[in-house]
């Protein structure tokens, strides 16, 4: 399915990357917070190295702020970008067909 648009809705947009990097960030905050149990400096609060139960945690903690506030100034520049681009030609997205998949 092939939809062409001029714009793109500024909420879905920021929609898209928040769960798109959150997700995405997950995954590289999961693996340091348990390399942080396991002994390795992969945590840093304040200048100060947390390992053991405490990094993981703390991964965790700092996993949603980190990936919002990066979506959120990503969000800004796309936004920009994507608005000059709309005075110039339509935006064409391509959906897959979500039957065929299932």
């Amino acid at each position: 399915m092939h939809i062409t648009s001029h714009k793109i809705a500024k909420r879905s947009l920021l929609k898209i990357l928040v769960v798109g990097l959150g997700l995405s960030f997950f995954i590289v905050f999961l693996i340091a917070g348990i390399a942080a149990t396991l002994g390795r400096e992969t945590v840093l609060w304040d200048n100060e190295v947390i390992t053991g139960f405490r990094g993981l945690l703390l991964a965790l903690a700092i996993w949603p702020i980190f990936s919002f506030i990066f979506a959120l100034f990503i969000w800004v520049w796309l936004s920009l970008g994507l608005w000059i681009y709309s005075f110039i030609s339509p935006i064409k997205i391509v959906f897959k067909d979500s039957a065929r998949l299932r």
